[in-house]
């Protein structure tokens, strides 16, 4: 099956920007953990830039176009690759809702909250980074092989009329990104 994928560079762009916002979530989440009261300010921002950009709009793509096309291809949805991989959206999920619960607490935050919140961020890190990795060389790459040339076209269309119906969202995501990165991001 020849024929690259817009779709998939799209969404490695979107891995490198994910990853870059990690970075500042682990610079800010350190900063939490010594009791900086400017930094919980921000909780509200990272918790709603990872559920609306990493989750709605780039796990969105994947879960609702890119993996439904492979599962069409003859691959397993509930075991193999893809069940890994939404089970580790799924476990992100959980970290990003200590985030946003932690962003709806009166500040000073207590210690304990601060150690949790520490700790998710760690946690997610931990869990993203590979499972990006895994994504980028694993599972992208399944993606070119085994979707025919009529689903791939198929797939940058329907990845295409994705970008139109949330264009708002994702300029938005894309500003509060960037003001987390020019905050947080580290030296």
């Amino acid at each position: 099956a020849g024929g690259h994928m817009q779709t998939i560079d799209r969404l490695m762009e979107e891995h490198r920007e994910i990853e870059r916002v990690i970075d500042a979530l682990l610079e800010w989440a350190a900063a939490c953990g010594d009791g900086d009261a400017n930094a919980e300010a921000d909780a509200g921002d990272f918790a709603t830039w990872f559920s609306e950009f990493a989750d709605a709009h780039h796990h969105g793509k994947e879960e609702h176009l890119l993996f439904v096309a492979m599962v069409e291809a003859g691959m397993p949805r509930n075991g193999g690759p893809i069940a890994v991989m939404l089970r580790e959206h799924d476990i992100g999920r959980d970290q990003v809702a200590i985030l946003r619960d932690a962003a709806g607490h009166a500040m000073p935050w207590p210690n304990a909250l601060r150690a949790d919140v520490a700790d998710a961020a760690d946690r997610f890190a931990d869990l993203l980074r590979p499972h990006i990795m895994k994504e980028d060389q694993i599972l992208y790459r399944m993606a070119e092989q085994v979707l025919s040339p009529e689903q791939k076209t198929a797939l940058d269309a329907a990845c295409a009329a994705f970008e139109v119906a949330f264009a708002a969202r994702h300029e938005a995501m894309t500003t509060l990104g960037a003001a987390l990165l020019e905050r947080w991001s580290p030296a």
